[in-house]
């Protein structure tokens, strides 16, 4: 009798949209050439600026997190917690680290 098949790891990239495109668009390429699954906003039906609890539980529900940093601070949702002005992409990263996922960072020079 076969076994169960094995789930395939998701992996969701955070980043700045318009002036990373490219290497939101490479390291999707390189997450399908791992065999796992990305997730990312050019996925969601709302594309410009999905809401915060969307983003959230994409990354919750994802196996690892891989935040692009570049030079824009990007977009700031205004109904996060406690009024805050943190980014879409700093608000990920903390909620990945909050529930132990894999975090890997990568700064675009």
């Amino acid at each position: 009798m076969p076994g169960k098949p094995a789930s395939i790891p998701t992996v969701f990239i955070s980043s700045t949209v318009e002036d990373l495109e490219r290497f939101r668009a490479a390291a999707r390429d390189a997450v399908v050439g791992a065999r796992c699954l990305p997730d990312m906003q050019e996925y969601f039906v709302a594309r410009d600026h999905p809401p915060l609890a969307e983003c959230l539980e994409r990354v919750a529900r994802a196996d690892v997190l891989v935040a692009i940093v570049a030079h824009r601070y990007g977009w700031v949702p205004a109904d996060q917690p406690g009024g805050g002005c943190k980014s879409i992409t700093w608000l990920e990263v903390e909620h990945a680290a909050g529930r132990n996922k894999e975090v890997l960072a990568f700064l675009v020079e």
